[in-house]
């Protein structure tokens, strides 16, 4: 509320379930209801899917939130068209820095929630809340803002747009069969990490598939992820710098450490429930950042959390870590054969926790996020 009343956030909506709906109205005969509140104790999916819980909303309860989306869309998209027929608005601030060293920061004001206290920085990666920005001659009625680089992601979970785990792993996975549910075998663990689900979401998913005349419930949800033993061996990701944009030359051997470059580093695990002799990741995984060896894995209480547990962790990216340089092809034009240098980061990943095991719990990860 308080990012929506002071600017930040013009288009933000809060969507209530069914406790925006009027009690006296559900209390009425079927026939008496208005038409958007029949039928509404009814789940759309065939009798006995999977998810026909008590705290899930039913078919019509989704309808409203649709219809309250959808009304609120509307405003925007007017929004947008007022925006496209004025002049085109700048929404960053100069900060004093040239233009031709660095792209503009879009500023933010501070925090509405703080950073929690008692915790550690390191697991509270500036990810989440931001950096303050740093007060000079130029920029001293801005001292109190905030502003944010880009964030970069990648991941296997289903659906997936934009950004999936392949495009940064260079080696270590096994041979993908391509039946995201079959059962791998200890062959396919011992031989690279393996693309995996896993026991509750397979079980979930076969059921899932029974119903609809045996074509499911006709969408994509699938929680894929790179599991992981100690005889999977090391898994080599290469972590593209996506901004902001450095255009002056880095002649120096200190403009090639990593520092200079990445913020941050979090790794996350599959959101699923497993017994407590399960791989750790802050423990039982080994991460080697731009060849020099992570001095410290913590993980992030203050967000990213399944059944009160915390499935993310900060990766300490070492100061002495290093990127490298490649040559990518110019991606705007596919047909262009000019080549562009890319700041990449390499990450090694190893199950060194000797008891990690498939039974148990392989180690997993979901997500790769980097600032």
């Amino acid at each position: 509320k308080a990012y929506s009343k002071n600017g930040v956030l013009t288009d933000s909506i809060a969507v209530g379930r069914s406790e925006v709906v009027s009690k006296d109205l559900l209390g009425k005969d079927e026939k008496d209801r208005p038409i958007g509140l029949q039928n509404w104790d009814k789940w759309g999916a065939p009798p006995g899917s999977p998810g026909q819980s008590s705290w899930h909303p039913k078919y019509m309860e989704h309808e409203l939130i649709g219809w309250m989306i959808a009304m609120h869309f509307l405003d925007a998209i007017e929004g947008a068209l007022t925006m496209l027929e004025s002049v085109e608005n700048d929404d960053s601030i100069d900060l004093g820095i040239n233009d031709e060293d660095h792209e503009q920061l879009v500023l933010l004001p501070e925090p509405v929630t703080g950073v929690p206290k008692g915790i550690p920085e390191a697991a509270v990666t500036h990810i989440l809340y931001g950096t303050k920005l740093e007060k000079t001659s130029e920029n001293v009625d801005q001292a109190r803002l905030w502003h944010m680089d880009r964030v970069s992601c990648r991941s296997n979970f289903l659906p997936n747009i934009n950004g999936h785990m392949s495009e940064i792993i260079m080696s270590g996975t096994a041979q993908d069969i391509g039946d995201d549910l079959m059962d791998k075998t200890d062959e396919q663990y011992n031989s690279g990490w393996v693309i995996d689900v896993g026991k509750v979401e397979r079980e979930t998913k076969r059921k899932v598939q029974k119903v609809g005349n045996g074509e499911g419930l006709g969408y994509i949800d699938m929680k894929l992820a790179l599991y992981g033993i100690p005889e999977s061996g090391s898994l080599v990701l290469s972590l593209p710098h996506d901004g902001p944009v450095h255009d002056h030359d880095h002649e120096h051997d200190s403009d090639m450490k990593a520092p200079h470059w990445f913020d941050a580093l979090v790794f996350c695990e599959v959101n699923e429930k497993r017994g407590a002799k399960e791989c750790k990741t802050e423990e039982d995984l080994t991460f080697i950042v731009g060849g020099v060896k992570s001095p410290a894995v913590t993980k992030i209480t203050s967000a990213a959390s399944y059944l009160k547990k915390a499935i993310c962790v900060n990766v300490e990216i070492p100061k002495d870590a290093v990127v490298k340089i490649s040559n990518h092809p110019d991606s705007e034009n596919a047909d262009s054969l000019e080549m562009h240098d890319k700041v990449e980061l390499s990450v090694e990943v190893s199950v060194t926790g000797k008891h990690v095991n498939r039974n148990d719990g392989a180690c997993s990860i979901s997500h790769v996020v980097w600032q």
